[in-house]
Formats: structure tokens, C-alpha cells, sequence
């Protein structure tokens, strides 16, 4: 409720931490917005939004790669990427590939795969 009561006053910060997913709340005001729904009601962003990513608790490429480098390559069957966005997703797989892992799948949802 935050939010929608102070969203249109330009006296009032909003700071975003972290990373926002496409398609969210938080990612269209990280992309400028004028207008957000919040609870279903059009807003007008009035409000000042900033974003600081240095706080996410997610890891970034290098350190995944340094994760899975700790197995082998070739003992490792098959790596599932089923979090994230597409496009940092496919440059994971490509870089997971060169790196000596074979079998790197990007699911669709509902997608199924025997084990």
C-alpha cells in the first residue's frame, strides 16, 4: 500500500534493489513508466525512481560457472537452466558448452525430459 499511496507525489523516493524480472511492477518503473497498475488501479508515476543492482542476492555468470566448475564437465550428464530470462539463460548454456558441459537444456514450461 506503500507504494500506491506515495507513487504519485514527486517528493517521494522509490529505490529499487536488485534485479527486476521482465514483465514485474518494479521493472517498468526501473524503465520509466508514467503510468503502473497497482491492486488494478492506473497510477501516474509522479515519485523519483532509482535503482541500486549491487544488492542481489542472485549470482552472476562468472560465479556459476565457477560453481559448476567445481564437478567435472564430463560427469556432469545434463544442466537445467529454469531460472532467469531468456537472453542471459542462452548466454549461460553457450558458455557452459564451452566450458565442457554437453547437454545444457533451457525448458519450456510443461516441457518434459527423462531422466
Amino acid at each position: 500500500h506503500h507504494l500506491r499511496n506515495n507513487i504519485g507525489d514527486p517528493a517521494c523516493l522509490v529505490l529499487l534493489l536488485g534485479h527486476a524480472a521482465e514483465h514485474t511492477l518494479a521493472r517498468r518503473l526501473m524503465d520509466g513508466a508514467t503510468t503502473v497498475k497497482i491492486f488494478g488501479e492506473e497510477h501516474r508515476v509522479r515519485c523519483q525512481v532509482k535503482s541500486m543492482d549491487h544488492f542481489s542476492g542472485h549470482a552472476d555468470q562468472n560465479e556459476l560457472l565457477e560453481h559448476v566448475g567445481f564437478n567435472p564437465p564430463e560427469k556432469l550428464e545434463r544442466v537445467f537452466l529454469v531460472h532467469g530470462e531468456r537472453g542471459p539463460a542462452t548466454q549461460l548454456q553457450a558458455a557452459l558448452q564451452a566450458n565442457g558441459c554437453r547437454q545444457v537444456a533451457i525448458p519450456e514450461p510443461g516441457q518434459i525430459f527423462e531422466l
